[in-house]
């Protein structure tokens, strides 16, 4: 009885990848057998979905598939994310690590650039850096970082402080253990499930800003395909091809949706707490 209970614990648990594997075995499948996402038919522009009375995801205004453009955006917007989420992580890591651990000035040195960074709205410092070094894919991923950067900078000092402060932390200091060795070896170990979860769900919320940018025309160039620029593209065909716009929300809700519930997988899989439940 408690193997069967271990066992619907586990897929109770486990479904919350099922998305991101789809996800990912439809990224890698995918452009084995689609058509190219560029290719233009005039002829065929504008063809409706499968069901109503056209084929696969049908095509935009320009005949281009949706299928293809939808695959191709997705893995690009993906990039895009995850290496904003990876430069955001090295900024805000060393930083709450940092205010964490040493406390005094340089607690209250990251606190003021993780408040004078949130005082400004998103899409204000979008215009400024488009405005500044123009529309890029390389200008968007800067400004992901220096917007993402403070999640984990917040999340994780209040972790290293709390960590600081427990007794084995002590116990270490007391032995003659240093601060590059405590912060090595019993910090940064203890702050690594709480890492993980930030990490997942802020290539989703990446993804998401990066997607708002796009829409705007002040985030990936024009000649790039991505998530938003297609939900940009379809919003003058809501009425004769409602389903360029609708296809490219949909997408963008599925990855984000998938990476916060692979977030939450990580966070119960990681939880101690958690782990005693299911045992």
């Amino acid at each position: 009885m408690s193997d069967r209970r271990t066992s619907v614990a586990r897929w109770t648990g486990n479904w919350r990848l099922v998305p991101l594997v789809v996800l990912i075995a439809v990224l890698l499948v995918a452009p084995l057998m689609m058509p190219s996402p560029t290719a233009q038919s005039l002829t065929d522009r504008l063809t409706p979905p499968l069901g109503f009375g056209g084929q696969r995801l049908g095509t935009d205004g320009l005949g281009r598939d949706m299928y293809a453009r939808l695959v191709v955006g997705a893995t690009n917007s993906l990039t895009v994310s995850a290496i904003a989420a990876t430069g955001a992580a090295v900024l805000g890591v060393t930083g709450g690590l940092l205010a964490g651990m040493a406390g005094g000035w340089m607690d209250r040195l990251v606190s003021l650039l993780v408040e004078s960074v949130l005082a400004v709205p998103f899409v204000t410092v979008g215009l400024m850096v488009t405005a500044t070094i123009g529309q890029s894919t390389q200008a968007m991923i800067l400004l992901l970082i220096g917007t993402g950067w403070v999640t984990y900078a917040r999340v994780l000092r209040a972790q290293a402080r709390s960590l600081s402060r427990s007794a084995f932390v002590e116990a270490s200091f007391s032995m003659g253990a240093g601060r590059r060795y405590v912060a090595l070896h019993h910090i940064l170990p203890n702050l690594l499930p709480v890492f993980l979860v930030v990490y997942f769900q802020q290539i989703g919320a990446m993804l998401l800003w990066s997607a708002s940018l796009t829409w705007l025309g002040i985030g990936a160039p024009i000649n790039q395909i991505s998530l938003g620029g297609i939900v940009r593209d379809g919003q003058d065909l809501l009425y004769n091809g409602w389903w360029v716009s609708a296809f490219g929300g949909l997408t963008i809700i599925y990855l984000v949706t998938a990476l916060n519930l692979a977030a939450d997988w990580l966070r119960l899989a990681l939880d101690p707490v958690q782990k005693g439940h299911r045992a």
